[in-house]
């Protein structure tokens, strides 16, 4: 439950505030938004899966108790490797990228096209420096394999 009230505000902040901040820097400025009816619906599409794949890794990292889905907060306790882990070392940041990309395709105001490029590059520079070194070390041959194979 502590791990739950801690991620809730973080992920509340990440999907709506800062999308809400710059919705309004948008305004402010006076910057474009793209009104198209095809972008909207597909926009809610990558948003919504996006999302309910987050949601879904949420509860099987809670769930597991093996990690927290915030590593700045928890460091990983034990590998995952099962699901969508076979197939990319970093699902939950592909599903948080495509629920950016489809509030941008969603809302269409520009500076949201900002936040998915801005927001991988953090994660790639996070994910490289940090994630992967300190997975290296606390879990040894069984992430170095892991990686070969993913």
């Amino acid at each position: 439950m502590k791990k739950l009230l801690i991620s809730l505000p973080i992920l509340g902040t990440v999907w709506f505030v800062i999308p809400f901040l710059l919705i309004w820097l948008n305004n402010y400025f006076g910057l474009p938004v793209i009104d198209n009816t095809v972008t909207k619906f597909i926009g809610l599409l990558l948003f919504t899966a996006g999302f309910l794949v987050v949601l879904y890794f949420t509860r099987l990292h809670l769930e597991t108790g093996r990690t927290t889905p915030l590593p700045l907060i928890e460091p990983p306790k034990s590998l995952i490797a099962g699901g969508l882990y076979k197939y990319s070392r970093n699902p939950m940041y592909i599903a948080i990228m495509t629920t950016f990309l489809g509030e941008f395709l969603l809302f269409g105001y520009l500076l949201l096209l900002i936040y998915p490029l801005i927001s991988f590059i953090i994660l790639h520079l996070f994910i490289t420096f940090v994630e992967e070194p300190e997975l290296k070390k606390k879990l040894g041959n069984e992430y170095i394999e892991y990686t070969k194979r993913v």
